[in-house]
């Protein structure tokens, strides 16, 4: 991952694998450690609202809203 320099579209792809891999490992680790079984529909959105978050905070801006 460090060889070859990265354009815009792959770094976003980037955040969005690591967001979904990010969310799926709380989401294990909720239901070792808690008990609590998540849905899908749930480790979807905890993974889409990081994305948001990482993204936000490399732009640095606060005009970008969830909804975009």
């Amino acid at each position: 991952m460090g060889l070859i320099p990265l354009n815009r579209r792959s770094k976003y792809w980037s955040v969005i694998w690591l967001a979904s891999i990010w969310a799926i490992w709380l989401s294990r680790n909720d239901l070792i450690f808690n008990y609590v079984r998540p849905s899908a529909q749930k480790i979807f959105e905890d993974a889409r609202f990081e994305v948001w978050l990482w993204i936000k905070g490399s732009i640095g801006s606060n005009s970008i809203t969830f909804s975009d």
